[in-house]
């Protein structure tokens, strides 16, 4: 029995035009048999040069079917050469096509602009691999004489990727807020409750999934400002201990669609936090003052739901780990509101 070949491929769901932010796409090559071999990759799916130009991948309008010609260019940070030699003992390995082929230290081939129209899907399709001359051994030492086998050829995971061209990246959300209180007068016996809610509401008609950075103890984007005190900022402390290091980044996953605001509120406690470590949120607050409770800067990392495959939405895990992936954007938020303290 012959060597088995499994082919897995990848592709970025957004393409952006202004190549701020890279579109890769990858097969990722895993050879099952006990030693090398050699493989004749002329033309193959493996051919950096042939890929697109002999259809082994197609790439095409996915609402037209029309095609979308792409020259495939070698770029200096790569020199895949031909024969291609296997060694399972390595493992897998990838050929990488990107956008930005300078960027990072993997060897990647140029994926060519192809003038993409903008806010438009595009299909890119596996359609044969274009593998049939191998043999055994290396180039240095090859075992020609050596009986060869049909090469089998296995497709791992999915054979088509859509994905949508943007002419450039996301900048802040298209959201509004509302920040309010529970009354206008704060009780420091935290009797009646005083709580703080922001109600952020989408102005898009496109639904949006978000990953927004939480600071550790502020469950809130709010700060707490004292109007007799040069709008001194006072309260609502990090509560994390971890000396002269910088707290571990916390992120909330948060959806949001057209007709339904999200809300986000809590409540000013009186109990000191961190098993004492730090103050309760009362602290520097005092009767007869006004106060005003503001949007602090935020920094989210999201994306419109449809440039989302829906393979990464319908799994928590990849979704966060595909937002993670993204720039944060940060922005200032509006919200303002004063009250007093008895």
């Amino acid at each position: 029995m012959g060597p088995r070949l499994d082919l897995e491929f990848y592709a970025s769901p957004f393409y952006y035009i202004s190549r701020e932010e890279e579109f890769i796409f990858w097969i990722k090559v895993k050879l099952h048999n006990q030693d090398p071999i050699t493989l004749d990759i002329a033309g193959s799916v493996l051919d950096p040069l042939a890929i697109f130009a002999e259809g082994r991948i197609q790439l095409f309008e996915t609402d037209t079917g029309y095609p979308a010609p792409l020259q495939n260019i070698p770029s200096r940070y790569s020199n895949q050469e031909q024969p291609l030699t296997i060694d399972p003992q390595r493992g897998s390995f990838l050929i990488c096509w990107s956008t930005t082929p300078e960027r990072g230290d993997r060897e990647k081939y140029l994926f060519n602009a192809f003038q993409p129209a903008p806010n438009t899907r595009y299909t890119l399709r596996y359609q044969s691999h274009g593998l049939t001359k191998w043999y055994p051994g290396t180039p240095e030492a090859p075992d020609l004489e050596a009986p060869v086998d049909p090469l089998t050829v296995s497709i791992q995971g999915p054979e088509t990727f859509n994905f949508l061209t943007q002419i450039s990246l996301p900048g802040k959300p298209p959201l509004t807020t509302c920040l309010s209180t529970s009354q206008p007068i704060c009780a420091l016996s935290g009797d009646p409750p005083f709580t703080i809610s922001i109600l952020w509401t989408l102005t898009s008609l496109q639904s949006i999934t978000a990953l927004r950075t939480v600071d550790r103890g502020r469950p809130l984007d709010i700060e707490i400002r004292d109007l007799q005190r040069n709008s001194r900022r006072i309260g609502l402390q990090s509560t994390y201990i971890g000396g002269d290091e910088s707290p571990p980044e916390e992120t909330e996953l948060i959806h949001l669609t057209p007709g339904r605001p999200f809300r986000q509120s809590y409540t000013l406690s009186t109990e000191t936090r961190a098993g004492g470590l730090r103050s309760s949120d009362m602290r520097g607050l005092a009767t007869g003052f006004r106060y005003s409770t503001n949007m602090r800067k935020v920094r989210w990392r999201w994306r419109f739901d449809d440039e989302i495959d829906e393979w990464t939405r319908n799994d928590e895990g990849k979704l966060r780990a595909m937002l993670l992936e993204k720039p944060a954007v940060e922005f200032q938020p509006e919200g303002r509101v004063e009250f007093e303290v008895e």
